[in-house]
């Protein structure tokens, strides 16, 4: 977990003025100097949080809340401390590089750094002469090279990952990632690969899609769930999409990742998607602490990933 420093920290709270950031979430009274709201950590139904521009912190009355700027994005968002100072970082464009996401006390640390690696060889393949095809099959469906790298869309030739990741990593774990086949040939091949991340960010799945209509290939072949990926719990883009969804008030929520592209495309990123899974109660949980409206946009075929 990275480790923010004082000055930092303390250039955050002065680049962010606590009473337009309460009032972009709440409404605000002006009473002599403070301003008053509806506090939002109990049921309140009368003003009884005071906002003080001086002091640069707010009190509710009647439940004890109180904190500076940090702490009321932090629990009013249900946030953690390091996520709340890259929101009000990134509210105040002091572009700082706060890498709060790296998983470098994580259990799963060698699993996360086996799939930033896949990535990276996907990637890498779609930019080299064996790639052409592929370009071609996305650029035909209008993906620029702008939306390619966004969602980090990359490709799968027909062998070379798993024989070079076996030696730096043990066989069994690729093949518990999914990545690897017993023999140690590549579980996906020549396909277009669109990365799944975690609400984190971090790379933890693919969706490997066909382009050479092959007879009697699956149009898609997706990832097993593993140790870092729970379809159930994982809504596609969200790491990307929550800033755009706090801002806009508002969630879509599509069957597929394909909407979620195409919405980007026209400039519309506040979009998420369902990991080839019905919505779930974890699903209900990330939505439900964002405190925004939710729109749906899922197909009845079901088959939105096209």
């Amino acid at each position: 977990m990275a480790k923010i420093d004082e000055e930092t920290i303390r250039k955050i709270k002065e680049s962010n003025d606590i009473v337009e950031v309460i009032g972009y979430y709440l409404s605000l009274t002006p009473k002599g100097k403070n301003y008053f709201s509806v506090c939002p950590f109990h049921d309140d139904h009368s003003p009884s949080m005071s906002i003080s521009p001086d002091k640069q912190i707010y009190r509710c009355f009647v439940c004890g809340a109180n904190g500076n700027v940090i702490t009321f994005v932090k629990d009013y968002l249900k946030v953690s401390f390091l996520e709340a100072l890259d929101i009000l970082s990134k509210r105040a464009n002091l572009n700082l590089k706060l890498n709060i996401n790296e998983p470098d006390n994580s259990p799963y640390k060698e699993s996360y750094d086996i799939y930033k690696l896949a990535l990276s060889y996907y990637k890498n393949n779609l930019n080299t002469k064996s790639g052409e095809e592929a370009r071609k099959y996305l650029e035909e469906r209008n993906l620029t090279k702008e939306t390619i790298d966004y969602f980090d869309i990359g490709l799968s030739l027909k062998s070379g990952l798993s024989s070079s990741l076996a030696k730096t990593y043990n066989k069994d774990k690729l093949i518990a990632l999914g990545l690897a086949r017993e023999d140690l040939s590549d579980l996906f091949t020549n396909r277009i690969m669109f990365t799944i991340r975690d609400n984190h960010g971090f790379p933890v799945a693919f969706s490997a899609r066909t382009y050479q209509n092959l007879p009697g290939e699956p149009k898609y072949i997706n990832s097993r769930e593993t140790e870092i990926f729970k379809k159930g719990k994982v809504l596609y883009n969200f790491y990307r999409a929550k800033d755009y969804i706090r801002k806009e008030r508002e969630v879509i929520i599509n069957e597929g990742f394909m909407e979620v592209i195409r919405l980007h495309t026209i400039g519309i990123d506040n979009a998420v998607a369902l990991m080839g899974t019905s919505f779930t109660t974890d699903h209900l949980e990330i939505i439900k602490n964002l405190k925004v409206k939710v729109v749906l946009n899922l197909d009845q075929d079901h088959d939105s990933n096209r």
